[in-house]
């Protein structure tokens, strides 16, 4: 996975949080959420075997981590001081094929970047 998020702003300024979403398949495909060009693009993680794992201003989705069956290990990407965790997962025998996101970027002064990830699991899992 590799993710981008714009730091925080500062003052009045108004912050995203992430913007976008990338999740690499096992054959090399991209499933990419829809996205903008603010912040910074973080460094891919990825699980070892090759399998990949997800105030005053309000911003959207501000970490993703991804549970590896490969080593058994969460993997995060890198995080915003705001906000927790909700949960999705596929069953044990599945693995995630699709993403599904709302990118708030449209609206001056109140863009929250990325505030929906919705995963599709398929079965496939070795």
């Amino acid at each position: 996975m590799k993710t981008r998020a714009q730091e925080p702003q500062g003052g009045f300024a108004d912050d995203r949080g992430m913007t976008e979403v990338n999740l690499v398949c096992d054959d090399g495909s991209l499933l990419r959420s829809a996205h903008d060009l603010t912040g910074t693009i973080g460094e891919m993680k990825s699980c070892p075997l090759g399998y990949n794992a997800a105030r005053s201003d309000d911003t959207g989705a501000n970490c993703l981590q991804l549970w590896c069956l490969s080593d058994e290990t969460w993997h995060q990407s890198e995080c915003s001081e705001w906000g927790y965790y909700s949960v999705q997962s596929c069953d044990s025998n599945e693995v995630i094929c699709g993403l599904r996101t709302r990118l708030d970027n449209q609206t001056p002064n109140k863009q929250s970047g990325i505030n929906d990830i919705h995963i599709t699991c398929c079965s496939g899992y070795p």
